[in-house]
């Protein structure tokens, strides 16, 4: 993975970096809603975890929730066990997505990118929550380095490689419903551009489909329960954006965000059409991987929620920091590259400095919801 002792300082720096700007304050501010209720459920016990979950109407497993529990039976701070979790798998997936990155471009550009990931606001909230999202960018990431990595290889079907996409999809599914799609969705990119992966990735989600079978029909029907009565002016389509692509902000619809997003989707448009004439294999899959995601959430009336693109769009995030980049090598201009990545840079820095008073603002003390709602989750 790196090559040379330089490259391992900077990796290293950019990890600790990583760490440190993720630990400083998990335990310094109350729960949002949310956590409190993940904290209500951990409170439970695991029989009646068990049986409420298999239930309800709500789509999700309990295991995340199994697991918070025993993490805040282990440890004398509660807080501080049930985001510890977040703040591991958000480290493990800043490796992989290095690694990720490392499969399509060079080791500086890699570099560039895990710097990208470490200052990005969004992944920094997600990093110190008491909830799933954080795991559902870290399996994301590993389903498609599996997948990408075993392309390079071109092995063909084998007993160790389905047994890894097996368990990477059950946990990516398991994680949050909202996996299920990104699982579904990365068996077209696996047809369109890794063909010979394609028996032992079926085989891998049926099993993963077998074990999520007492959540499937709950998870459409939450996903579809909803009159389609939403339409883009409703949307909030900057924000969604400007999710993507790691930013987060504490208004709706402002200048500076709004700009930066119509800039990107500018980008995106041209970069489309330089992929198709170039037949850049690696620039359509992961423009495929920016957009389907988003394009899920076009026809999801409950997009109106405030706050419902930052959960799900996460699963756009790794694309998005590798796409950016990927974008500008390939051009050939002297000295684009380089001056596209410094203000890209600059823009996340800015950015990243209002994360405490645009996000943790959402934080307070209220006490636990005696009966929380799944809808929250």
């Amino acid at each position: 993975m790196i090559k040379s002792n330089q490259d391992t300082l900077i990796f290293i720096v950019l990890m600790m970096i990583a760490f440190v700007i993720r630990l400083i304050t998990i335990d310094s501010n109350c729960f949002a809603h949310d956590e409190l209720a993940t904290m209500e459920y951990a409170r439970r016990g695991y029989l009646n975890l068990w049986s409420e979950f298999q239930t309800n109407d709500e789509p999700f497993t309990p295991y995340y929730y199994m697991f918070i529990k025993l993490m805040t039976e282990s440890f004398t701070n509660p807080r501080l066990a049930a985001r510890l979790p977040s703040l591991v798998a958000g480290m493990i997936s800043l490796v992989y997505l290095f690694k990720l990155s490392r499969v399509w471009l060079s080791q500086w550009q890699a570099s560039i990118i895990l710097f990208l990931a470490v200052l990005s606001p969004t992944h920094i909230f997600y990093s110190q929550e008491a909830r799933p999202y954080i795991f559902l960018y870290l399996f994301t990431l590993l389903v498609m380095y599996k997948t990408q990595s075993i392309s390079n290889e071109k092995s063909k079907l084998s007993i160790t490689n389905t047994t890894k996409l097996t368990i990477f999809l059950f946990l990516l599914v398991h994680s949050h419903y909202f996996g299920l799609f990104f699982a579904l969705f990365n068996f077209i990119l696996i047809v369109i551009f890794n063909k010979y992966l394609v028996k032992s990735y079926i085989i891998a989600l049926t099993i993963t489909l077998l074990s999520y079978a007492p959540w499937f029909t709950k998870t459409l029907g939450h996903f579809f329960y909803s009159p389609f009565n939403t339409w883009l002016p409703n949307i909030g389509i900057f924000e969604s954006m400007s999710s993507i692509y790691g930013f987060y902000f504490s208004g709706r619809y402002q200048f500076f965000p709004s700009f930066l997003t119509f800039l990107f989707l500018s980008l995106s448009l041209i970069a489309i059409i330089r992929y198709i004439r170039k037949k850049d294999k690696v620039g359509m899959l992961l423009t495929l991987w920016l957009y389907i995601p988003t394009l899920l959430l076009l026809i999801k009336s409950e997009i109106t929620h405030p706050s419902f693109h930052k959960r799900y769009l996460i699963i756009s995030m790794p694309a998005a920091q590798i796409a950016f980049i990927h974008f500008f090598n390939t051009f050939k201009i002297k000295r684009l590259k380089e001056f596209s990545i410094f203000i890209f840079i600059l823009i996340t820095l800015i950015t990243s400095y209002s994360y405490p008073n645009a996000i943790l603002a959402e934080k307070d003390c209220k006490a636990p919801p005696t009966n929380p709602s799944p809808s929250v989750l």
